[in-house]
């Protein structure tokens, strides 16, 4: 599936957001209110045909135009609020829509629906049309989640790179359920794509920092997925692409159930070919995977969902090394199953999940030998209660239990990997539960204030300690359109079970630890706003590997920066928007425990997305980004070592040079057909890498280290295309 979203990608590409008015039109304008007189702003209203729409004023009025005429289904969807499907009858009148929250109380300063908002953490919240129609995401979610302030470009792949951290310093769940392998095609150069069908998705939020107590076991980021609800109407999705087939299916049962099931088969030979990439590749990504899930909402306030998916991927990359010129190959099987449910008693919400998941990896490299199987257990249940008029608080509680099988054979000197090198062979089993109480509270003012503090303690069985993070956040509305927020907390992380393995790591490390401290002002919300975010963590008690592959603990560490974001219309009809981060991140060095660059100090990063709609149905999109290269640790010279043949390298001063600066450019093109009411076809095409900029990964070396040899990230230009079909019966 290294193209399962290349790939998807246009598919993606195909289905944005009409921002312009045609000529020759008819307008569609009205209010979303709740019962009574109060207007709904934020809302997202849109028809299902087109996919024409607007978002809801400050007083929840909206007005756009369409082409299309007679019959058609109008949809309204916004945070907290049930969503509402009406037939209407185009063209129509001014329109009276009214809309019902949710079983579930909401902040008053809320982040909207498929934006970057403003949440008192700092969260963007996007639905799966979002990560479609983002051209260069390739239909990924984490690629698409990259265009968005917080994150650095590291590789060219899917890694979540938050605020000078490591992409494991950001934790994923789905349905609430951590997810164990969240990525596709992990090679030594990074995480080619994310695991996850963004049409399985329901919502997608994530924060770069400062998030409340309701999570632990992470350092840096937040990335929460929700899997589809009970479907309206029978459905087929058909989708086919120079790299995949996928199909997609629901049905509405009686009695408040519903299910869907899916599947993907992927290979990316036909793309590679076609574009004369596959050389790089000694087994061209191929994959599959199945899901399916089975709703039940038995009441109006009460839901309970069974999800489950099982996925398989290969793929074998050509590396070369001054020791060692060969095949990466790697394999990867996992599987998730999650219960999960919410339901309303008296003012008091319920939520709860379960889950279980297991992952198989393997991966070799000349001496290279990893084996890794996991089974991860994890329940976890809310309670929220509504206080009085101002306050509300929640209590929680989460356990967790990893059971962990690691074997293989690891390079005792990093730059000796040939077959035969000297190694340390491992085999053994490591288990290890955690348990998270967590309370917090939360008080408003008069809408304008918000003010949500708690603490949350853990107890790790591998660490043998139990910790604790204090957290406090608060967003001040200073007038119409305009907040403050801050957010300080601490936060902790049980480090990698290889760590703790008795032949290569070190039995009882303490959790990894960092402080943050976020400040921000927006102007605006939703597809209009202007947000500046600065920020501040500090990292303690870090655990990392040497190159020799030596486990260094007590680390620390230091980031700090900005993020600068705005969004809204620009000239010509487009839309856009347009993210900048600087940063300033370093930590101590595994291997000279100097205190130097993080890995992941990129100091620039520039993500710019315009779109153009021009008739209503075809749509266009382009995507520019342009990051500071990442750090690395030169060599300096080498010595023969006579006895093994083999040459030393010399390293300089750590992470002391960087890569060359990355730059990219992405186009996208898609056009709609309308079948029937209810049906949709997309063609799509994508070129990504448009100018077939060479971007470095990193240096290799000859093998007594006197040429240095650089390494692409992967595609250079590459063409991709398809057509996707919804059918409604």
């Amino acid at each position: 599936m290294v193209a399962s979203a290349l790939l998807r990608a246009a598919f993606a590409l195909g289905l944005a957001l009409p921002t312009a008015p045609a000529p020759d039109t008819s307008s569609i304008r009205g209010t979303v209110r709740e019962s009574g007189t109060v207007g709904v702003p934020g809302a997202n209203v849109f028809l299902l045909q087109t996919l024409e729409g607007a978002v809801t004023d400050g007083a929840g009025g909206f007005e756009f135009t369409t082409h299309l005429e007679g019959n058609a289904t109008l949809i309204v969807r916004r945070d907290g609020y049930l969503e509402l499907r009406t037939a209407v009858t185009l063209p129509t009148g001014a329109l009276d829509i009214v809309v019902d929250r949710e079983p579930i109380r909401l902040a008053p300063i809320v982040v909207e629906p498929g934006r970057y908002g403003g949440g008192a953490e700092g969260e963007v919240s996007l639905t799966s049309l979002d990560v479609v129609t983002t051209p260069g995401a390739a239909a990924d979610v984490f690629r698409a989640i990259q265009t968005f302030p917080g994150l650095q470009t590291v590789t060219d792949g899917a890694g979540l790179f938050v605020r000078g951290g490591d992409v494991s310093e950001t934790r994923i769940t789905l349905d609430g359920a951590v997810v164990l392998a969240p990525y596709r095609f992990e090679s030594p150069t990074g995480n080619a794509f994310g695991a996850f069908d963004p049409f399985s998705l329901d919502g997608i939020y994530f924060s770069a920092g400062g998030f409340g107590v309701r999570h632990g076991d992470a350092l840096s980021g937040l990335a929460e997925l929700q899997t589809r609800g009970r479907p309206t109407t029978n459905q087929l999705d058909v989708s086919a692409s120079l790299a995949a087939l996928s199909a997609r299916a629901g049905a509405a049962l009686p009695h408040g159930l519903g299910v869907r099931v899916g599947g993907t088969r992927s290979s990316t030979r036909l793309l590679f070919d076609l574009n004369g990439v596959d050389e790089d590749f000694s087994q061209v990504p191929e994959g599959r995977d199945v899901n399916a899930a089975l709703t039940w909402e038995y009441s109006p306030e009460g839901r309970m969902k069974l999800f489950t998916v099982r996925q398989w991927d290969q793929f074998g990359v050509a590396v070369e090394s001054p020791s060692f010129n060969g095949g990466f190959d790697a394999e990867n099987r996992t599987d998730l199953t999650v219960l999960s449910g919410t339901d309303l008693l008296g003012s008091a919400v319920v939520s709860y999940s379960a889950s279980v998941s297991g992952r198989t990896r393997e991966q070799a490299f000349g001496a290279f030998r990893l084996r890794e199987q996991d089974r991860y257990f994890q329940a976890r249940g809310e309670l929220g209660v509504t206080l009085g008029p101002s306050w509300f608080g929640r209590a929680g509680i989460e356990w967790e239990r990893r059971e962990a099988g690691l074997a293989g054979s690891i390079p005792d000197e990093g730059h000796d990997v040939r077959p035969g090198a000297r190694t340390t062979v491992f085999d053994s089993e490591l288990s290890g539960g955690r348990t998270g109480v967590f309370v917090e509270g939360e008080w408003t003012a008069r809408l304008w204030l918000r003010v949500k503090g708690g603490v949350r303690t853990d107890l790790a069985e591998l660490t043998s300690r139990r910790t604790y993070g204090p957290r406090v956040s608060a967003a001040v509305s200073l007038m119409d359109g305009a907040a403050l927020t801050f957010a300080w907390g601490r936060y902790h992380q049980v480090p990698n079970p290889l760590f703790f393995e008795p032949t290569v790591g070190i039995p009882g490390l303490e959790a990894m630890r960092a402080e943050h401290r976020v400040a921000a002002l927006q102007i605006g919300s939703g597809a209009r706003q202007i947000r500046a975010e600065i920020y501040r963590k500090d990292y303690r008690d870090l655990s990392a590997n040497t190159r020799d592959n030596q486990v260094n603990p007590g680390g620390r560490g230091l980031s700090r920066g900005i993020d600068l974001y705005a969004a809204g219309a620009g000239p010509f009809g487009t839309t856009g928007r347009f993210a900048f981060s600087a940063i300033q991140a370093e930590r101590t060095d595994p291997d000279t425990g100097l205190l130097a660059r993080s890995p992941w100090d990129i100091r620039r990063n520039v993500v710019a997305v315009i779109e153009r709609n021009w008739n209503s149905r075809f749509t266009t999109g382009v995507t520019y980004k342009r990051a500071t290269g990442r750090p690395f640790t030169p060599v300096v010279g080498a010595t023969l070592d006579f006895d093994q043949d083999i040459w030393v390298p010399e390293f300089g001063e750590p992470f002391s040079e960087r890569l060359p600066t990355y730059a990219r450019l992405d186009l996208s093109a898609s056009l709609l057909l309308g079948l029937g009411r209810d049906d949709l076809t997309v063609l799509f095409a994508s070129i990504s890498n448009l100018l077939g900029r060479d971007n470095i990964s990193a240096y290799q070396y000859n093998d007594d280290y006197s040429e240095r040899i650089p390494t692409g990230q992967g595609f250079s230009r590459t063409l991709y295309f398809g057509v996707s079909s919804t059918l409604s019966f």
